[in-house]
């Protein structure tokens, strides 16, 4: 087993190597523990700005705050209301292709933290996305 970690360790690593032969790269920041294990591998190579995405007071924007002070990179709170939700949902859907809520939700942040980042001049946008169901998933 302990070959098995160290190997998809070492992928991980490598994967997030190769993304970072930029001078900064952006990344969308839940402040959970797969977009957080993705910045501070990610700010071993590059500069990292991180987007934290959500409405006022949300978990992601809280928890996010309280973690600025234990890693090396910078993160952005951006906080939304109803409107700027609502003003993402037509080019969200037009580029999932489908009504699906769970995406449209997981779109939401995604869009307007890339907004926010192209806006940066970035042009590589990293995120934790994916983690949970390569290692289990979660019951929804």
């Amino acid at each position: 087993m302990e070959n098995y970690i160290e190997n998809a360790e070492n992928l991980l690593v490598k994967a997030v190597e190769r993304c970072c032969n930029v001078k900064e790269i952006g990344l969308i920041f839940s402040s959970g523990l797969d977009s957080a294990i993705i910045g501070v591998l990610a700010s071993r190579f590059t500069k990292v700005s991180a987007y934290t995405v959500g409405l006022i007071d949300s978990s992601d924007i809280e928890s996010a705050k309280k973690i600025q002070n234990y890693i090396d990179f910078h993160i952005e709170i951006i906080e939304m209301d109803k409107y700027d939700v609502e003003n993402s949902l037509k080019p969200i859907l037009s580029a999932i292709k489908e009504p699906n809520p769970l995406k449209v939700s997981v779109g939401v942040p995604f869009y307007i933290a890339s907004k926010k980042a192209n806006k940066d001049n970035l042009e590589v946008m990293l995120c934790g996305q994916g983690g949970d169901e390569l290692f289990g998933g979660y019951n929804r």
